[in-house]
């Protein structure tokens, strides 16, 4: 999740981020808005 987070704010489009890590669109934005309102969440891996 750290790793899709840095290169989603480097600009990288979800949908390729979404693409690269092997997930769907809607996890990849889950994640990121999970990692940014929970704390806990960001330790887990990908």
């Amino acid at each position: 999740q750290q790793q899709l987070r840095r290169l989603a704010e480097t600009g990288e489009p979800v949908h390729e981020l979404a693409k690269a890590f092997g997930i769907s669109r809607a996890t990849a934005y889950r994640y990121l808005s999970a990692s940014a309102n929970d704390p806990v969440l960001e330790s887990r891996e990908l």
